[in-house]
């Protein structure tokens, strides 16, 4: 571990032990507000290329992205945490090189 993390770690730690509520609530906002990231123009175009759908669950609006011919087989993509589907661009053309249907979501704050 590096002198770096060694600090971060050692300042989490004794900051938690001074202020538990105020370092509890940081780290819940953290986990909870995914930073909103620019979509760069390529991936702008291949959302756009997209057959777009937005499904409704419970109170959350979920954005579905589908490219490609339908009989093909199927690939589901998953972005993690702060990601959004344009972020497979690449990744979406080559499969649809290789005659994939493509399907990519965003959830809910994303």
């Amino acid at each position: 571990m590096g002198v770096f993390q060694q600090f971060r770690k050692s300042f989490v730690k004794l900051a938690s032990t001074v202020l538990p509520n105020k370092i509890a609530g940081l780290a819940y906002d953290s986990l909870t507000l995914p930073k909103v990231r620019k979509i760069r123009p390529h991936e702008k175009t291949m959302l756009n290329k997209a057959l777009k759908e937005t499904i409704k669950f419970r109170h959350f609006d979920i954005q579905t992205y589908k490219w490609g011919n339908i009989a093909n087989e199927k690939i589901l993509l998953i972005h993690g945490w702060e990601g959004q589907a344009g972020n497979f661009t690449d990744i979406i053309e080559e499969l649809l090189n290789h005659n994939y249907y493509v399907i990519a979501f965003d959830g809910p704050s994303h």
